[in-house]
């Protein structure tokens, strides 16, 4: 009868240690897949903040005056690259923009846009080719977005050249006047993942 008893008792704690490894490792696989690491943060989704305000601003100072402005065609030639991208539809922008800068030269807010649009489309080395042509420009004043979508740019790529980059480029505007404390702390952030 003890026998049969103590049967019983190693069964009844064989039962709640099977249960119990059960559980911690269903806590832990909850805990780990709750954890987000470096490698698995999205950088883009946490960190791209697409402009809308910015990109109004710009599309009013466009204003054309009817036929007594020679820039007609060229202002609304931006402003349909411009609203293409204001609605996502960033290969259309970015087919646009293209042939604006083919036909009319030079524009940095035009080329800065390019670079969006190459950048919402994954095209990161793109974007960093028109995104470099743009710091060129000590007269645009964007340079801090500039310089943290080029971080983003380098962080997407991957590769530890890259990311160090990335770094480099955001440890230089982590205190930039024009950034407010939010937008500080996102790139403080940015600059752990590229630790």
């Amino acid at each position: 009868m003890k026998k049969s008893r103590l049967n019983k008792i190693e069964f009844s704690l064989a039962k709640v240690l099977s249960c119990l490894v059960v559980l911690v490792f269903v806590t832990n696989l909850f805990f780990l897949s709750s954890c987000e690491s470096k490698e698995n943060v999205d950088v883009m989704e946490t960190y791209y903040k697409k402009n809308d305000k910015q990109v109004d601003d710009l599309v009013a100072s466009l204003t054309s005056f009817g036929m007594a402005d020679s820039e007609k065609n060229k202002k609304d030639s931006l402003k349909m690259a411009l609203q293409a991208f204001k609605e996502g539809e960033f290969s259309k922008s970015q087919n646009i923009l293209s042939e604006y800068l083919t036909r009319y030269g030079e524009d940095t807010s035009a080329r800065y846009y390019l670079g969006l649009s190459f950048m919402n489309m994954g095209k990161y080395a793109d974007a960093l080719k028109q995104f470099i042509s743009v710091t060129h420009d000590s007269e645009f004043d964007q340079k801090h977005w500039l310089k943290y979508n080029m971080a983003l740019c380098f962080m997407r790529q991957g590769d530890e050249k890259s990311k160090k980059e990335a770094k480099r480029i955001l440890s230089g505007i982590l205190n930039d006047p024009n950034f407010n404390n939010n937008e500080r702390q996102a790139v403080d952030g940015m600059i752990a993942l590229c630790s």
